[in-house]
């Protein structure tokens, strides 16, 4: 927070002088190009100005994630915690109650119905996950990937 010019709080913030954004860039485009620029940007989550600014910098931003695939993330955490939930039930017992679990084909054949369609949907949110290409490096810039290594 910042104190403006009347001594009052303010919530903007400074910029370093040499950093200011003072240049100004025109550049033409179809009107099919400006509309794929803008909606990129919007699901960026950016304005078209910085949204171009970091592409021209060799940036690569990354869409912003939409309500399903926060969904599915959701459901994915759930499903972890009933998997937990199986493995440390299954960690409570004796040795010899773990047999006798195990060789109950009726509670196995149970068992398995349960957990089943939980590590499907587990691998059908990574399939999606890998569909999307949402598994690509975070890392945004050529040099700073480079840098890394």
């Amino acid at each position: 927070m910042n104190k403006n010019s009347e001594g009052k709080k303010s919530f903007r913030r400074t910029v370093d002088p040499k950093n200011k954004r003072s240049e100004v860039v025109h550049f033409n485009v179809s009107a099919h190009e400006n509309l794929g620029i803008r909606m990129t940007a919007k699901k960026c989550g950016m304005t078209v100005s910085s949204y171009v600014r970091a592409r021209a910098l060799g940036y690569e931003p990354i869409a912003r994630m939409t309500t399903e695939e926060k969904d599915l993330i959701t459901k994915l955490s759930q499903y972890r915690s009933d998997i937990a939930n199986f493995i440390n039930a299954i960690n409570g017992l004796t040795t010899e109650e773990k047999r006798r679990l195990f060789r109950t084909p009726m509670l196995m054949e149970k068992w398995i119905s349960e957990v089943k369609p939980i590590a499907d949907a587990v691998s059908e949110f990574i399939r999606e996950i890998r569909n999307r290409k949402m598994l690509s490096s975070r890392t945004t810039n050529e040099e700073e990937k480079e840098a890394a290594l």
